[in-house]
């Protein structure tokens, strides 16, 4: 199967919580308006556009434990596109089936979608670094290093770097590095 080439980007989500607790859900509409420096506030989704449609992975918190939703939509995702990957919509998949974070109990400061979206590309880019059919590659270079500072420093209030964030944002600095 011949790979694809997709372009990768973010949308931020006002952050709505409902419940109560470990059971808190985020919950808005995707949103590109605004100011980017909001981006520490808000839910953070990744998306994958080819052509007009899209692919869209999230952090999900379900009943206190990560979990991911990954969705498709017939028409392209308006985002924050930062980035080039080509390779399979399966890559994709499993990169999201298999984070490390899956199954944790979810945080707002130390176990969020910063975290989960972060830890996600830095993957993506080991993963297109281990093939010589994959490629990842920056195409905006402040957007990224705007997504790699929240969830280094800011994320939803504060964030505090597990070691496992900490790690990915050093892979994602070398990133920006390249």
């Amino acid at each position: 199967m011949p790979s694809e080439k997709y372009r990768v980007g973010i949308v931020f989500r006002p952050l709505e919580a409902s419940g109560s607790g470990s059971s808190k859900r985020v919950r808005g509409a995707p949103t590109t308006k605004g100011h980017i420096g909001d981006a520490a506030i808000t839910h953070w989704i990744l998306v994958f556009s080819s052509g007009s449609s899209s692919r869209r992975v999230e952090l999900i918190n379900n009943e206190g434990r990560i979990s991911y939703s990954v969705r498709d939509s017939e028409h392209k995702v308006p985002a924050y596109y930062f980035a080039n990957f080509t390779g399979h919509l399966s890559d994709i998949n499993k990169l999201a089936r298999e984070h490390p974070m899956n199954g944790k109990h979810y945080n707002e400061v130390v176990n969020n979608c910063q975290h989960w979206a972060a830890h996600f590309l830095a993957s993506l880019s080991d993963l297109a670094k281990a093939s010589s059919h994959r490629h990842f590659g920056i195409t905006d270079r402040e957007t990224f290093k705007l997504v790699v500072h929240v969830a280094k420093n800011k994320g939803h209030g504060a964030n505090l770097p597990n070691d496992l964030v900490v790690a990915t944002m050093n892979a994602l600095v070398k990133l920006i590095a390249n």
